[in-house]
């Protein structure tokens, strides 16, 4: 079974767990996890053919991103969404100057790993699959 009928057969909404945090918010540790195929313009772009291919399937690989990565250094290669918000404005596909002020006030622990990870959007075979995240 491919594509939308794949998806359509799917099973319902189910009950979300949820786990109260074990410590205070300005003791935990964020980190971000970006699917919308952000690399920096020195890097390789992620392989929009993967996807016009099969629209279920896209490149598999990961782009390290530092978090000192801003508006004009980076690139979006996503072909599912519009990349004039992330060209305007990083922070609104990954908000690495929003949890650097947090951290400033106290809101949340320093930032301890100068880099994040973005991937092109997982789904259907191309999803994480229970995997540790690499690096």
């Amino acid at each position: 079974m491919g594509g939308m009928k794949r998806w359509a057969g799917l099973p319902g909404a189910t009950q979300i767990p949820w786990t109260p945090l074990a410590k205070p918010l300005p003791k935990c540790t964020v980190s971000l996890v970006c699917s919308a195929a952000i690399a920096l313009k020195t890097d390789r772009p992620f392989d929009p053919e993967i996807e016009r291919r099969d629209p279920w399937f896209s490149d598999p690989s990961y782009r390290v991103v530092p978090r000192t990565a801003r508006t004009g250094g980076i690139q979006v290669c996503h072909l599912h969404i519009n990349p004039a918000f992330a060209e305007q404005d990083l922070n609104s596909v990954l908000p690495v100057e929003r949890l650097d002020e947090l951290a400033e006030l106290g809101e949340i622990a320093q930032r301890r790993r100068p880099t994040t990870r973005t991937w092109a959007t997982p789904s259907g075979r191309n999803s994480f699959s229970g995997r540790p995240c690499p690096g």
